[in-house]
């Protein structure tokens, strides 16, 4: 079976490190060291767990082999599509494809053939059809293997100390499949659809999908997988997941930062206006009476901040004004305006509300912003550092980009309150020679200050002001070949080994929202050649970035790296300053 209309898209995934799956679903499968894995990817299991992010999470199935009709398993090779995976044998091949979220259907050989695997749930009961595994307790989680074929020998063992080993031999047919269901609702799916529509039709699905991506001289893989995470790290709405929204990897958890979604929504806008919306309606759906709008959003309920030492209301700066003014300048799509106003206005005043109670805005107080996205938790722990200064400069971006979004609505007396406050906090930024001294902002690191510049270190050009004495010493350090312009791309944080590079790090040295940003103050600076060829060199880090084995648990696995690559892949070719390559 071929899949002409996706010859584009063959083996393009790896799913050694890249997890399969599919639009909505929370299921993935991945090629482990005994054989194919069937996970689920849940935050409320991952914290029954003790891990930080969850990916030592016991996998529903594991150990999944395939059977020749004597019940010997077999040695396999994988083709991967975006919308299946095939999996040659000497007795012939087997596809797998998602059918929906809770479905995955397996196409075997026309042979008899088989499946076996170890089960990861309490308890498992068998039928003439297959079997059905549930967890006990809090976790309603049932999975359920099913078969239209009739069935040769099926066989169930309890293991020792956990789990259920399973074998499953059916006989040959042209027709007919194997179907793996997990859900925790109470109407479980057993009835199994011709492989070949499902297999056709989830084709055609994909080929409508990168049919209306931007088409970018010389597109590469590294491109086309970006957009496949685009659609493939969606999951369904449930509970407190109020919108169809990407997680940041599937390999995980199902939260969905603040942060994170307003880059998301950067990269949709490109192809589909609702769904670049929905990334940051959902916060807007759990804004607090006082206008906070929390962090992060997953299934059973919301993170107001993540782990940090201070006691603040928040954990990121605010972006989400800038994110709404971006999308307008896009689509011009004014009834989003109206929609978004009165919970933006709510909560930029929250912000304004905490500067009148006293928080600080310069380096004197709290901690890093964005330490722990820079360095590893545990290192993180060991470095106590002082806050950087970008919060002024990015609470000044927003209160900007408000103003402008008043005057979209006609909301003049608005639009002259929010440009007085931008005002303000432009101000005050010029004004305090303490967070950028000599036209750089310094973080502090293992309590000294880092003297490599950062990209951090030239945040305050977002502040677009080029007449300032501050912004002057920026664009001075690079237009300095000898200077900061020579370290580009700049690292996020100093490194002094390649051990902590390579196994420290997990997002990498580089932190690409930044970097965007960066691209963002340069424009507004009105440097923008500057800007484009930083966004090339971007381009040419990530390229060898992405193909290097050792780092391959870095981008583009995360949907927000996925996002960024995106938009800087779009960004280069709208300038036409270089290939993707």
């Amino acid at each position: 079976m071929d899949f002409p209309i996706l010859s584009d898209f063959h083996n393009i995934l790896d799913i050694r490190h890249i997890p399969f799956t599919s639009r909505g679903s929370r299921l993935s499968i991945t090629a482990e060291k005994n054989g194919i894995s069937l996970r689920l990817t849940d935050r409320l299991r991952s914290q029954d767990i003790a891990t930080r992010f969850g990916q030592n999470l016991p996998a529903l199935i594991e150990e999944i082999n395939f059977l020749d009709g004597e019940g010997n398993s077999l040695e396999f090779s994988v083709e991967t599509y975006p919308h299946c995976l095939i999996f040659e044998t000497k007795i012939g091949k087997y596809y797998l494809t998602f059918e929906d979220g809770e479905n995955i259907l397996i196409s075997p050989p026309d042979q008899a053939c088989g499946l076996s695997g170890k089960i990861n749930l309490s308890e498992v009961v068998t039928d003439r059809r297959g079997g059905v595994a549930v967890a006990q307790g809090e976790d309603r989680t049932r999975l359920v293997y099913s078969t239209n074929r009739k069935i040769f020998h099926h066989a169930v063992e309890k293991l020792p100390g956990s789990g259920w080993k399973f074998s499953l031999v059916v006989e040959g047919g042209n027709c007919g499949g194997i179907l793996l269901h997990v859900s925790t609702r109470l109407g479980l799916a057993r009835y199994i659809n011709d492989p070949k529509i499902v297999l056709n039709r989830s084709a055609q699905i994909w080929q409508d999908w990168f049919a209306r991506v931007p088409k970018i001289a010389g597109m590469d893989a590294r491109y086309q997988v970006a957009w496949w995470i685009l659609r493939a790290g969606l999951v369904s709405t449930r509970f407190y997941l109020s919108r169809e929204v990407l997680v940041s990897s599937k390999k995980h958890t199902t939260t969905i930062w603040q942060w994170d979604a307003c880059f998301y929504a950067m990269a949709y806008r490109h192809i589909d206006r609702k769904l670049a919306q929905d990334q940051l309606r959902i916060f807007f759906d759990h804004q607090a009476p006082n206008g906070m709008i929390p962090d992060g959003i997953y299934e059973s309920g919301v993170i107001i901040k993540r782990d940090q030492p201070s006691e603040a209301d928040w954990s990121r700066p605010p972006l989400l004004a800038w994110t709404v003014w971006k999308l307008f300048e896009r689509d011009g799509d004014i009834e989003f305006l109206n929609e978004i106003y009165d919970g933006l206005s709510r909560w930029l005043k929250w912000w304004l509300n905490l500067i009148d109670q006293g928080l600080s805005l310069s380096s004197s107080s709290g901690h890093s912003l964005f330490a722990e996205d820079m360095d590893d938790p545990v290192i993180l722990e060991e470095m106590p550092g002082n806050i950087s200064p970008e919060l002024s400069v990015f609470l000044y971006l927003q209160m900007d980009c408000m103003a402008k979004i008043s005057q979209a609505l006609g909301e003049f007396a608005d639009s002259e309150f929010w440009k007085l406050q931008s005002e303000r906090l432009l101000s005050q930024i010029q004004s305090d020679d303490e967070t950028a001294q000599g036209g750089l902002f310094w973080m502090q690191q293992q309590g000294r200050p880092v003297c490599v510049p950062t990209p951090l270190s030239l945040i305050g050009l977002l502040c677009g002001d080029c007449e300032a004495d501050t912004t002057r010493k920026m664009i001075g350090h690079l237009s300095d070949e000898d200077g900061v312009w020579r370290n580009f791309p700049l690292p996020t944080i100093l490194l002094e080994s390649t051990e902590i590079e390579s196994q420290k790090l997990w997002r990498s040295p580089e932190w690409l929202s930044i970097y965007y940003l960066l691209l963002e103050g340069l424009e507004r600076c009105g440097l923008a050649e500057a800007g484009n060829l930083l966004c090339a060199q971007l381009l040419n880090l990530l390229a060898s970035r992405f193909s290097n084995e050792q780092k391959v648990l870095h981008a583009p696995i995360y949907g927000w790296a996925a996002a960024l690559y995106v938009e800087l892949a779009v960004r280069a070719a709208l300038a036409n300053i270089t290939k993707v390559t």
